[in-house]
């Protein structure tokens, strides 16, 4: 699932192979996208939220104008199925993983603007750094790469892992790349480089989701030990722990980085400037549970699907 920029629209792949849009302001879905007889992987947004691209194993990748749940484009050329979708953040370039290789289109045209081969397995994750000038694949052949965009070559591939990673994101500057990892570690890097800035350590379990605060001196990470640790990246100390009900494995701050949004919770930080070191709450309130057909906040539906 995926919000667009504004926050106005909700877009949903699924294995019944559609692509739903919601709208948030009404509560009800309001196209229901049809995409042949493929499930659908990936959904993202563009960043002005014009347009909406989903990943199929179809082996094709769709563009969707949302105000009107037509297809704009079909996106022809990869053999396998497609896994993961992204939009570079001036909205020009599509990323769309498959096995092996990562491609890039010209959003407006639907041209191929360039392969990029490396991975020798499945690539699950592509993501832009905030810059526009970097992009990182993550493969099941346990490598994680970062390619330089204006070359299309594989600048570097960061050092000194050998677990699966689950997760990763930029900071918002871009000079920082960290990532989740299976083995109850979050790793950050130099991405110019791909040599080891600092490893965080304190889960118990696998860790699911990572997540740099607007100003880039916090890191949240989520893990399957039920807990979300919000560490200082300068000091590595975990400055909050705050433990949940059930594991989370999607987060964000808010813009003003006051409170973490998930796909369970809002955690709230308001406590930070004044915690010790290991301040712990219980966290009681639901914020999302996605169901089969519905949207679920609390013990209300919310995104009730109609048009089924």
């Amino acid at each position: 699932m995926t919000f667009s920029s504004d926050g106005q629209l909700l877009a949903s792949a699924s294995i019944d192979k559609t692509v739903r849009l919601w709208d948030i302001s009404t509560a009800t879905s309001g196209w229901k996208l049809e995409v042949n007889c493929s499930y659908v992987n990936a959904v993202a947004f563009s960043p002005d939220g014009q347009l909406l691209a989903s990943a199929s194993d179809d082996k094709t990748v769709r563009l969707w104008d949302p105000s009107t749940g037509v297809s704009c484009r079909i996106l022809v050329g990869h053999s396998s199925k497609v896994t993961a979708v992204a939009f570079s953040p001036d909205g020009q370039l599509l990323a769309s993983a498959s096995y092996c290789i990562v491609r890039l289109w010209d959003s407006s045209t639907g041209a191929s603007y360039s392969t990029l081969e490396g991975h020798n397995n499945w690539v699950y994750i592509a993501a832009f750094a905030p810059n526009g000038q970097l992009l990182v694949s993550i493969s099941d052949d346990n490598t994680a790469r970062l390619w330089d965009l204006s070359t299309g070559t594989s600048r570097c591939a960061p050092e000194g892992y050998s677990s699966c990673i689950t997760a990763v994101t930029f900071s918002p500057d871009s000079k920082l790349l960290a990532a989740a990892l299976a083995d109850e570690t979050v790793r950050i890097w130099d991405p110019s480089s791909g040599t080891s800035h600092s490893i965080l350590e304190g889960h118990t379990n696998c860790v699911n989701a990572v997540a740099f605060s607007p100003d880039g001196q916090l890191l949240a990470s989520a893990s399957d030990d039920k807990t979300v640790k919000i560490c200082d990246i300068n000091t590595k100390d975990t400055i909050q722990l705050l433990r949940t009900k059930v594991p989370i494995d999607k987060l964000a701050f808010s813009s003003n980085g006051s409170y973490l949004e998930t796909t369970q919770s809002i955690l709230e930080l308001e406590h930070r400037s004044n915690c010790h070191d290991r301040f712990q709450c219980t966290l009681t309130s639901y914020l999302l549970y996605v169901g089969k057909e519905w949207v679920k906040w609390g013990t209300k539906n919310i995104l009730v699907d109609t048009r089924r």
